[in-house]
């Protein structure tokens, strides 16, 4: 169990579910609109893009009335949701105009931010998720 306040909390779900979530339904949202259908591409797909495709389909398997108050009612989201769309906007123009050296700039800054997850930690992680399993090899 983790003790915080009731802002901590807020403000750490608005990332931890609110971000996640928000993504995930957007990364749906995508292959919907481009007719990338799940089906199709699991034939493509190695196996930690099952994992990810898995992600989405566990969350639209459920309930919308259990998201809609995740993303809706806390007053955290709404700030990570801005940040998610700008962080969006600025890849979108690295990756539209072609942009190398800032491709890796945008690459490298987020690289030093995760560095205390990035391998061994989440090959590790994802590993044991294909190893065991989970998804199809």
């Amino acid at each position: 169990m983790t003790v915080a306040t009731a802002a901590e909390h807020d403000r750490m779900m608005a990332v931890i579910q609110g971000l996640m979530h928000f993504s995930t339904l957007v990364v749906a949202e995508t292959m919907r609109d481009i007719g990338a259908a799940p089906k199709d591409l699991l034939r493509y797909q190695s196996p930690i893009y099952q994992i990810e495709t898995g992600i989405i389909g566990r969350i639209l398997g459920q309930d919308a009335a259990l998201y809609g108050p995740i993303l809706q009612d806390n007053p955290e989201v709404r700030e990570v949701v801005t940040a998610f769309s700008a962080a969006a906007a600025r890849l979108q123009d690295i990756v539209c105009t072609h942009d190398t050296d800032g491709f890796a700039a945008f690459f490298e800054e987020n690289a030093a931010f995760f560095a205390p997850v990035i391998p061994p930690g989440s090959m590790e992680t994802t590993n044991r998720l294909i190893q065991g399993g989970l998804v199809k090899k």
